[in-house]
């Protein structure tokens, strides 16, 4: 509302037996390798199915090396690097964003604050399929853009957001932090600066056990080597030669380096990777040849390295405290497992897996590590497939879903599945189950968006303490959990329930199973301006999985009333919608949320609001949310009744005029261009949406014409656009530099 009064403002306004299943909720962990269960992958990512990664992930094992890489957005990270440390060096590789991008800019659709951190999310778990590192987050909130690290930490609360850096550091256990920016705010952006001063304090507070005691019940303090800034490039930064060599303290690492497993250089998988962020509109480009990336030391325990960054840091199974014979053994075995896989010898290669296993014993981290990405190896070459298909895509929490569950492995090891039984090698295998699905509480919302703190200034609020590491479930996509032995080496594996289907363009196409309410309830503005006491408002019904009827209620603020706070409702089946209508009255009180309550048999429970966010290059997502919206009483004097505009990308803002009062016509591209000088004069003002020099591809041949508008005496009102694919070098009358 604050916003829509600022442009009041600027425009002069003012299948087998069926039995019962347990089902999960949570499955699709960050990284199938890190975590038992193993998840068995419906859709199958041709970058982790190719020979050569599988190559290169058996060959991991053998490296205990890892490097955690710390920035503050999805998009900051440096995915060459990322690629060429994962798949050239076989480190274990960690990106930890501190937010999910909430305060972003969405080009592809109208997704806003913690919606569009939905999508970034899942955007970086997309590019880190491809790059071959592992992602994690903080509880941070992106707010947009902020001037400096004091800002940033006035709203996420420093001490907060500097305990979850510390949680991931002593979960992981880096032998190296890199930082993407540095701490004397030539990054440019207070978050940037921020997540750099973070890296740095974790490296002394994770290894000090008086820091945050209340998490030695789960990990232990550790020391990390070293802290590196992944310095510009020289010639890259304002004020240096574009011929300027690097400082000689500085360390070097060759992200260009062709790959021959994987037929591609790093950089090359960096362009595939970066290109996932398309909500920020940061397609990249897949470059060949050597590029050079620059690592400054920052803090360091022990001798400062003289030739690599990671010099003097074993890497190998000596590390392992314990047993030195046990794990050479293991070592030996993991070196056999990779030769034998090279040669073709697939039963070999997971006799030496299943040999590796029985000599892990031991507590240590990296065992467990190592068992869960032995557990996903012997999966990936015995060629396992898993899914559990339904008919209907939604269902409703508490009522018995029926769904086939179909399990392949294409290997030659003796496999058995705990229902099915033995399984013949290629030979599909089938089950029809009954789910006894969970409560209320399980809809199907990532865990983040489950519930939030209270506000925080201006920041809104902020998620729970939960902080997206391997062991908390990423999303609330239902799933069967099962065993499955290959060999003498029994694998729990999480099936996602999904429903499948075929497209006629795009062939094969997944989502997952929708857990919800039985109704869905939709209130037709996210705000209702109030410019006199009395007004209407709608109210939207949806079935959510088939026929239901009760009533609705509305609980509505102090000094707000009702003609009727209570109607009835009756949809007949899956997806049938009715439009409620309530006449709401304010006795002068200030702004507040109305909410919705459903009574249907006779129990009374919150509504919830149902968003379904639909893109190609992520998986499908829906998200539950309280039904909800804000009363806000206005005095607006209304100067300027008839507005063009200009639409942008996941703009909202038309509506937001129109209940001011005003007429909103939306301009089309020929509108803009119509040869007639007089045709955009009708208008008092004309907006330009958000970036829509960036969207609308005729943007240069009509700018001139709001150019000339203006000359006019009309007022042109240009909103945020970004440098990044501006489709016109005019973004006004002058030219910006």
């Amino acid at each position: 509302m604050q916003i829509l009064l600022r442009f009041a403002a600027m425009l002069g306004v003012f299948t087998l037996s069926s039995r019962v299943w347990s089902v999960l909720f949570g499955a699709l962990l960050l990284c199938g390798s890190m975590v038992n269960p193993i998840n068995a992958q419906v859709g199958l990512n041709p970058a982790e199915v190719h020979p050569g990664r599988l190559c290169i992930d058996l060959e991991k094992t053998r490296v205990l090396g890892t490097v955690m890489y710390i920035a503050a957005h999805p998009d900051d990270e440096n995915t060459a690097l990322l690629a060429t440390l994962a798949l050239g060096r076989k480190y274990r590789t960690v990106y930890l964003s501190v937010t999910r991008g909430d305060g972003g800019q969405n080009l592809i659709g109208p997704e806003q604050g913690e919606l569009l951190g939905l999508i970034r999310t899942h955007e970086l778990l997309q590019a880190r399929r491809i790059d071959g590192a592992e992602q994690l987050f903080t509880r941070a909130v992106d707010f947009g853009f902020c001037k400096s690290p004091e800002e940033a930490f006035a709203a996420w609360n420093h001490d907060s957001v500097l305990a979850d850096v510390v949680w991931a550091v002593r979960s992981v256990r880096p032998d190296v932090i890199i930082a993407r920016f540095p701490t004397d705010g030539s990054g440019g952006h207070g978050h940037h600066t921020a997540s750099a001063i973070l890296a740095e304090e974790a490296f002394e507070a994770a290894a000090d056990p008086k820091r945050f005691p209340e998490q030695l019940r789960d990990v232990r303090p550790w020391q990390v080597q070293r802290v590196y800034w992944n310095a510009w490039t020289p010639g890259s930064r304002p004020g240096q030669a574009s011929n300027e060599p690097a400082p000689s303290d500085w360390y070097r690492v060759n992200v260009g380096e062709y790959n021959r497993d994987l037929g591609m250089s790093y950089t090359e998988l960096a362009g595939l990777s970066r290109s996932q962020h398309k909500s920020q509109g940061f397609g990249a480009a897949q470059r060949r040849g050597d590029r050079w990336d620059y690592l400054k030391l920052l803090k360091s325990v022990g001798p400062t390295p003289k030739g690599d960054f990671m010099e003097g840091i074993d890497v190998t199974w000596s590390r392992i405290p314990g047993d030195k014979k046990q794990n050479q053994e293991v070592d030996n075995a993991l070196s056999i497992a990779s030769r034998e896989w090279q040669q073709g010898n697939l039963d070999k290669a997971h006799a030496a897996l299943d040999a590796a296993l029985t000599k892990l014993s031991g507590t240590d981290p990296y065992l467990e590590l190592t068992r869960n990405r032995i557990h996903s190896l012997m999966l990936r070459i015995a060629g396992v497939v898993a899914e559990a298909s339904v008919i209907e895509a939604s269902v409703v929490a508490g009522a018995p879903l029926k769904a086939t569950v179909n399990l392949i492995q294409r290997g030659n090891a003796t496999a058995n599945d705990a229902v099915i039984g033995a399984l013949s090698p290629n030979q599909l295998s089938t089950a029809d189950v009954t789910v006894a699905t969970s409560e209320l509480a399980s809809l199907s919302t990532p865990y983040w968006l489950r519930q939030t703190r209270p506000s925080v200034g201006r920041f809104g609020g902020q998620p729970v303490d939960w902080l997206g590491l391997p062991q908390t479930p990423l999303s609330a996509t239902p799933s069967l959990e099962r065993t499955l032995t290959l060999g003498t080496t029994s694998i729990p594996v999480r099936v996602p329930i999904v429903q499948k289907w075929v497209d006629p363009v795009n062939g094969e196409r997944t989502r997952p199973l929708e857990v919800g309410p039985a109704v869905v309830v939709r209130f037709e503005e996210t705000a209702f301006a109030f410019q006199g006491k009395t007004r209407s408002i709608g109210v939207r019904l949806t079935a959510h999985s088939g026929p239901v009827s009760g009533n609705l209620r509305l609980v509505l603020p102090t000094g707000w009333s009702a003609k009727t706070d209570v109607l009835a409702f009756s949809l007949a089946e899956r997806d049938a919608d009715s439009l409620l209508t309530f006449t709401l009255t304010t006795s002068g009180a200030a702004s507040g949320s109305v909410r919705a309550e459903v009574e249907t048999g006779g129990q009374v429970s919150p509504a919830f609001d149902r968003v379904r966010i639909r893109y190609d290059h992520i998986p499908w997502q829906t998200v539950f949310r309280p039904a909800e919206a804000r009363l806000v009483p206005l005095d607006v004097q209304v100067s300027v009744r008839r507005v063009g505009y200009v639409m942008g990308a996941g703009d909202e803002v038309p509506d937001a005029l129109r209940q001011l009062g005003l007429s909103v016509d939306l301009l089309s591209d020929e509108q803009l261009n119509d040869p007639d000088p007089d045709a955009l004069a009708r208008y008092e003002a004309i907006v330009v949406g958000v970036r829509a020099y960036n969207t609308r591809a005729a943007a240069k041949t009509w700018v001139p014409r709001l150019t000339r508008y203006a000359e006019k005496g009309g007022t042109v009102v240009v909103q945020y656009q970004t440098s990044n694919g501006l489709l016109t070098p005019m973004l006004g009358p002058y030219p910006f530099a």
